[in-house]
């Protein structure tokens, strides 16, 4: 599962649809969660790759976080996601939590942040 911060194609949606292109999909069955409907959707529609919008509401503070999370967790248990890859400061707290809750694997990367992998 990966989850975006927002549903424009920027730097990290392009390089997530680079990644979502070339996995083997035998091995691999890509699931996207975007805030909003947009390009990263529509470009999830024309690869085949299934999705969900969640509304990104309230991301500040501690309420922010588990409404997210919360939001998240009951997808995850359907899709039986075992790997949660986010890649924004906005998501990766609430996708790490939904993660460590559901026990997906999880990977987090930022600007300002090293590679995480849990």
């Amino acid at each position: 599962m990966y989850v975006a911060n927002s549903s424009k194609m920027g730097g990290g949606n392009r390089v997530l649809t680079e990644l979502v292109n070339g996995l083997d999909r035998s091995r691999f069955l890509p699931f996207l969660v975007a805030p909003t409907d947009g390009p990263l959707v529509n470009w999830a529609r024309a690869a085949g790759v299934s999705w969900q919008i969640v509304d990104d509401g309230d991301w500040a503070g501690r309420a922010g976080l588990f409404r997210r999370a919360a939001s998240l967790v009951p997808l995850m248990l359907r899709t039986r996601t075992r790997i949660v890859h986010a890649i924004d400061p906005l998501c990766y707290r609430a996708a790490g939590l939904a993660g460590g809750l559901t026990g997906a694997a999880r990977v987090a990367l930022g600007p300002d942040l090293p590679p995480l992998y849990c």
